[in-house]
């Protein structure tokens, strides 16, 4: 009677375990990273007050779209797409010359930066052929709750 009581027990353990396996090996899905979703709030946040925000951009450096990335400031390129070990931006960032101040990049920030470079530094959309100065809104950022119109209950 035991044995049939321990079988029992065990094929719905076994089950929750294989189970919960699966539900793991889901969640570890590589995630898509594009600049506007993933790595525009990480600039917004530390960078663009010198290198995107004002008109005058520090190091000729302006971190508003990739192109501006890719073709880089007076120190020359800030990223090579596919070459996170060979971004400039990369670089600075965990040299802690970059940002100046207190304030550095978060650890975990950084990894997303090197992974979006790494693979190839993609954007959710083609860009703009000329941006004006300042940051602007973007698409992502206008469908924010807060930007949408108020709509009566029914």
């Amino acid at each position: 009677m035991t044995t049939v009581f321990k079988r029992i027990c065990l094929i719905p353990l076994v089950l929750f375990c294989v189970s919960g396996a699966a539900n793991a090996a889901e969640t570890e899905k590589p995630i898509n990273l594009t600049y506007e979703e993933h790595i525009r709030p990480i600039f917004r946040a530390h960078c663009f007050d010198c290198h995107g925000a004002s008109e005058e951009l520090k190091g000729g450096l302006d971190l508003r779209l990739v192109r501006f990335l890719i073709k880089g400031g007076e120190s020359g390129e800030a990223i090579v797409p596919g070459k996170p070990d060979q971004s400039n931006l990369i670089s600075r960032i965990e040299s802690g010359e970059m940002p100046p101040g207190e304030a550095r990049v978060p650890k975990d920030q950084i990894e997303t930066l090197k992974r979006w470079i790494a693979a190839g530094a993609k954007t959710s959309r083609l860009e703009p052929e000329s941006i004006g100065p300042g940051l602007g809104i973007t698409p992502e950022e206008r469908a924010y709750w807060a930007f949408q119109p108020i709509k009566r209950p029914q």
